[in-house]
């Protein structure tokens, strides 16, 4: 009898190893990067949809991840953690190609010892969506260009990673609640002005063509601004030491020939926040003309928010005074 148990204790173990032997020799195969991928294409915004646990990641709701090519290769790296719709924190690092074979094989480096090893395992091939992975599949990142991908695709993407061996059910998923209102119906026109917010980087200003219209007057808090040309030299200026800039776009109220929008900017600047990210919150009134182009644009927003509370001294006098007021 006692023989009997064994044999068929020997046997259940024999049948449990043979059903995961596929997935536990997928996970002891040599991982695969991609072979090499359009870098300028590459950079820019990506939303996580889906990661492995990380302890720097436990808080976040959800994540964003920003890429911005150097002038030598190397590329500039902007993690962002948001929890409750705002910042909660941040890290910088830098990725550089492991070796001169390929460019889906980077090493990244975020100061203080924390290196890493990125490779780019899978891609769309428009650029929509990206997995990335390291060498021991320890740590796991589905992204995408935009904050959902559609169940479809998401299951082609989770059947590859199967058959890469690794353990989808790991999987944390990230939680844009605030997509809410981004799912409401816009017109055309409030999606191109989402589109332009955060396609212009100060640089490309002949994207204003068209856009504005030649006699456009623009206000905000620092400036009051009359004609398409003045307009750009103020954009110019104002961008100089901009890092990283991103709208978030909450609400839009349409009129016949007039948008209000309401958005959240997240801004890296090289001279504010030690050059750390941070949110401003504020309002536009956009009117158009005939030919829909905007002849009147206004920006609201707390300038003491945005540049003088992120002065060290005037910044602790102003979030001081505020704090009394309250």
């Amino acid at each position: 009898m006692k023989h009997f148990l064994k044999t068929i204790l020997t046997l259940k173990v024999l049948a449990a190893l043979l059903i995961n032997l596929p997935s536990f020799a997928l996970a002891n195969e040599d991982l695969t990067s991609v072979s090499d991928i359009d870098l300028n294409r590459y950079m820019g915004r990506w939303f996580e949809i889906a990661r492995y646990p990380h302890r720097y990641q436990k808080d976040c709701d959800y994540s964003e991840a920003h890429y911005k090519l150097r002038k030598d290769e190397r590329i500039d790296v902007l993690n962002i953690c948001f929890k409750n719709e705002r910042i909660h924190s941040s890290i910088r690092g830098v990725a550089k190609p492991s070796n001169s074979k390929s460019n889906t094989k980077l090493n990244i480096d975020f100061g203080f010892f924390r290196k890493g090893k990125y490779w780019i395992i899978n891609i769309d091939k428009d650029y929509n969506w990206v997995v990335v992975s390291e060498p021991k599949r320890k740590s796991l990142f589905i992204m995408s260009r935009t904050k959902h991908l559609d169940q479809q695709t998401l299951d082609s993407i989770l059947i590859d990673l199967e058959d890469k061996g690794f353990d989808i059910n790991k999987l944390v998923y990230d939680k844009y609640e605030h997509q809410k209102s981004e799912d409401k119906v816009k017109s055309a026109m409030s999606k191109k002005i989402e589109e332009m917010y955060n396609r212009f980087d100060g640089k490309n200003l002949d994207i204003l063509d068209g856009f504005y219209s030649n006699d456009v007057h623009f206000i905000d808090p620092v400036a009051d601004v009359q004609g398409l040309d003045e307009l750009k030299d103020y954009y110019n200026k104002m961008y100089q030491n901009v890092e990283n800039i991103h709208f978030e776009f909450k609400n839009f109220i349409e009129g016949k020939d007039s948008i209000a929008a309401e958005w959240v900017m997240t801004l890296t600047s090289k001279k504010l926040n030690s050059s750390k990210p941070f949110d401003v919150v504020g309002s536009s009134i956009f009117i158009l003309n005939e030919k829909g182009e905007i002849k009147y644009h206004r920006d609201y927003l707390d300038l003491g928010e945005m540049i003088y509370e992120k002065i060290p001294v005037v910044g602790f006098v102003i979030r001081s005074v505020k704090k009394n007021l309250e």
